[in-house]
């Protein structure tokens, strides 16, 4: 059925659908039409700030747009909106654009427990620094182009051209971080110790651990 689809009627093979030709094409155009149909409310409500920044037309176009695109078309629909931030004409757009998919992507990620300052804080000091760290699997870095205009209700603390979107429990969080945080979560993905990381930027650390960007490769004995 896909390929059909994506190849239109001549790809439709004749035993896929019960019924005279006429009928088989009827019913492939109205399969077709209803997941286009689920395609666009996938990216209306995934992109709902967007929408609202852009406006109802412009959104629609370029919705149509990475719609059309092939490289859309071999999506699954939970990913239908992976790389559509990109097509929005301002910096401003984009931005926002790229936030919500973020949200979106950390909201789906695999549940880990993440490294928190309570945890640390019943280390002994010896133990703490030989700690290894990695990213959380729900952080996610989003390098803004015009970071004071990003419109986000409630709006992100933090600052820096940096968003930093983590889920260390239930609740997203939204970060703008620096060049320093940024190079700590860098290290951590070919993994390396908690006394790196603040040997190299004790406040940094701290900032990644509050707002849950690390957990730890093993769990802690506490």
């Amino acid at each position: 059925m896909m390929r059909a689809l994506r190849g239109g009627p001549s790809c439709l093979p004749s035993e896929l659908l019960s019924g005279t030709r006429r009928a088989q094409l009827r019913a492939l155009k109205a399969h077709a039409n209803t997941i286009n149909h689920a395609r666009r409310i996938a990216l209306e409500d995934s992109f709902k700030r967007t929408r609202e920044l852009v406006g109802h037309d412009t959104f629609h176009e370029v919705a149509e747009r990475h719609l059309e695109s092939p490289a859309t078309v071999e999506l699954p629909l939970r990913s239908i909106g992976c790389g559509m931030a990109a097509r929005f004409a301002t910096p401003r757009a984009r931005d926002l654009a790229t936030a919500e998919w973020a949200w979106l992507e950390a909201h789906g990620a695999a549940r880990a427990p993440a490294l928190t300052l309570r945890t640390i804080g019943d280390q002994r000091p010896e133990r703490l620094v030989d700690i290894a760290v990695q990213p959380h699997p729900a952080c996610r870095l989003v390098a803004l182009e015009d970071a004071d205009a990003l419109l986000w209700n409630p709006s992100q603390t933090g600052a820096g051209d940096m968003l930093l979107v983590t889920r260390p429990a239930n609740d997203i969080r939204l970060t703008r971080i620096g060049r320093s945080a940024t190079r700590l979560l860098a290290l951590a993905r070919k993994r390396t110790t908690l006394g790196r990381l603040l040997d190299e930027d004790a406040a940094a650390t701290t900032t990644l651990v509050q707002q849950g960007a690390l957990r730890p490769v093993l769990e802690l004995v506490l």
